[in-house]
């Protein structure tokens, strides 16, 4: 509500817009949601760079419905609070001359990555493209089986990850820790490096996918800290001659 300055007769407030009350919920929204301090540092974090660094953020998608079974690990989406979040926080990152923004295709990654670039373009920046990527979907996992080692719902995520890295699992069964390394090193700081100076990537996908890689990028044990929440994951800034991986709690 805008209240008119008192001059001569009683105050009269202005109706509040619809847009402006839009606004308001989801300002009160953002801010009330513990689950997105991880996104908000993020956030911070890229606003403190030089214009010219090219960097990329690794996050989870947003907030979603939950996956009670197997059956329910590919086709569940986004809730619709986490589709306004994502275009929040689309909207809060700083405009780059050059992004782009990977996905994993399963469709609450979808959904994450189109609403942050839909945020982007409200706030005045431009999209070059948002596209699909096989490897955010997570290693390639050959025994349908394995999935229910995760758990209900991801809780075992990170003690997946490290039996894997352990060499607990064949490849018959899943994709060897080396070969994922190698396509996640490969892949995502390639693209980095190829792109036009001062340019932001973006790659949305899941947990497993998170705590693998950075561990591919880093290798470091998979800690109970590494799961991130929804919009919450790491940055990596890539200047000439080095990269370096900055880990966002």
């Amino acid at each position: 509500m805008i209240l008119i300055p008192f001059r001569d007769f009683p105050p009269v407030l202005k109706p509040t817009t619809n847009a402006e009350e839009s606004s308001t919920n989801i300002e009160q929204e953002w801010n009330s949601q513990d689950w997105l301090n991880g996104a908000k540092e993020l956030i911070r974090w890229s606003h403190s760079l030089a214009g010219d660094d090219s960097f990329m953020l690794v996050v989870r998608h947003s907030h979603r419905e939950i996956i009670a079974s197997y059956d329910d690990m590919v086709g569940r989406g986004l809730t619709g609070l986490g589709h306004r979040m994502a275009r929040e926080f689309g909207r809060r990152l700083p405009l780059r001359k050059d992004t782009r923004i990977f996905h994993s295709y399963v469709p609450r990654c979808t959904e994450t990555a189109e609403d942050i670039a839909e945020g982007i373009r409200d706030a005045g920046g431009i999209v070059d493209f948002v596209e699909a990527s096989d490897l955010l979907v997570g290693p390639r996992v050959i025994d349908p089986q394995l999935w229910q080692k995760i758990g209900r719902d991801g809780i075992r995520v990170l003690g997946f990850v490290e039996e894997w890295h352990s060499g607990m699992y064949t490849e018959q069964q899943m994709e060897s820790y080396d070969k994922f390394q190698t396509r996640v090193v490969r892949e995502m700081i390639r693209k980095l490096r190829s792109a036009p100076e001062g340019s932001m990537h973006l790659h949305v996908t899941h947990d497993l996918f998170l705590a693998a890689a950075k561990r591919a990028m880093q290798t470091t044990y998979a800690s109970v800290s590494d799961r991130p929440s929804y919009l919450a994951g790491f940055g990596v800034i890539v200047r000439p001659k080095k990269s370096v991986a900055f880990e966002i709690r």
